[in-house]
C-alpha cells in the first residue's frame, strides 16, 4: 500500500436500508462506522420516516446520532485537538415534487456534547456543547 502521510489508513463501513412501510409511507435507515489506527473511531445511526400525503406533497420525521472517540492527530504545537463528541440531530420536513424538479425544508434542533474538557484552554471556547436549530433548504433540479 502506498502511503502519502504519516497516518494510518482509516477503514469506514456504510449501510443503508429502505422498508415500504405502507404504500405511502417508507423508512430509510442508514447506518455507519470508521476506525483508524491508533484510537479514533466514529458511529453513526439514522432514520427518516416519509408519507406521501398526495403524489406531490410528502411529510418527514428524522433522527440521527454520532459519536466519535476524539481527535487523534495533533496539528498544532500544545494539544488543540478535538474532544469525544455525541451529536444528537432530529427534523421534520415538508418536500413538493414535480415532474422535473422539488423543493424540500427541513427544521428541527441539534445538540452536541463534548464527552471531556479541551485539553487547552486556548481552544476551551472552540470545544463547548452547543444546542443549535438546524434549517435546511434544497432545490432540485432534473435536467
Amino acid at each position: 500500500m502506498l502511503k502519502t502521510t504519516d497516518r494510518e489508513p482509516r477503514y469506514a463501513f456504510k449501510s443503508s436500508f429502505n422498508y415500504a412501510v405502507s404504500e405511502s409511507l417508507v423508512c430509510r435507515t442508514e447506518a455507519s462506522a470508521s476506525k483508524e489506527d491508533p484510537s479514533f473511531t466514529s458511529w453513526s445511526v439514522g432514520s427518516t420516516l416519509e408519507k406521501d400525503w398526495s403524489d406531490t406533497w410528502f411529510l418527514s420525521l428524522s433522527a440521527r446520532f454520532y459519536e466519535d472517540s476524539g481527535q487523534i492527530e495533533i496539528a498544532l504545537p500544545g494539544n488543540s485537538s478535538a474532544p469525544p463528541v455525541r451529536a444528537y440531530q432530529g427534523s421534520v420536513g415538508i418536500r413538493w415534487q414535480h415532474d422535473s424538479s422539488s423543493l424540500k425544508l427541513l427544521v428541527g434542533p441539534y445538540v452536541n456534547q463534548y464527552l471531556e474538557a479541551p485539553a487547552d484552554q486556548e481552544f476551551g471556547n472552540l470545544y463547548l456543547d452547543r444546542d443549535w436549530l438546524y434549517v435546511n433548504l434544497a432545490y432540485k433540479l432534473v435536467f
